[in-house]
């Protein structure tokens, strides 16, 4: 009977590896396949979604997993910046993140909609201006871009 059940245990467990492996492999090669072949070291004009004719900054990407890290600058002026989208697991399609410049303190919280080759990037940040009795008061901005890939 102990013989038995040891079998089973170990069937079980076996079947566990077998099956945890399996799924892993087959979600690395989602990501291989969603963003890594389309997007890691490739370079991105961005646009503003009010002027999809002008190229407001230029992206360089690359892709680890479900995590897409960014650097780039802005076409006028000095503005580098960096960041990283964190992709959904599930659909490779959505996601989150954020960024920071190099000439300020703060974080700018993103999201991210991949349709095809281009992403569409949400970016909202706070402003700070005096209200009608002087008072300071921030004011949110929301920013839309598309990243298109820079034809070579």
């Amino acid at each position: 009977m102990s013989t038995f059940l040891e079998s089973v245990v170990a069937g079980i467990v076996a079947n566990s590896i077998f099956t945890l492996t399996l799924i892993w492999g087959i979600q690395r090669c989602r990501y291989w396949y969603c963003l890594t072949r389309k997007f890691h070291d490739k370079k991105f004009e961005t646009f503003y979604k009010m002027f999809p004719s002008v190229v407001v900054q230029n992206v360089t990407c690359k892709v680890s997993g479900n995590r897409i890290s960014y650097s780039g600058h802005r076409t006028t002026g000095d503005g580098q910046f960096e960041g990283e989208f964190i992709m959904s697991p599930i659909n490779l399609r959505m996601g989150e993140g954020f960024h920071s410049h190099s000439d300020s303190e703060g974080f700018g919280f993103s999201r991210i909609i991949i349709k095809g080759y281009d992403f569409y990037v949400e970016t909202p940040y706070t402003d700070v201006k005096a209200n009608s009795s002087g008072n300071k008061e921030g004011i949110r901005h929301y920013q839309a871009f598309i990243w298109r890939i820079k034809s070579e």
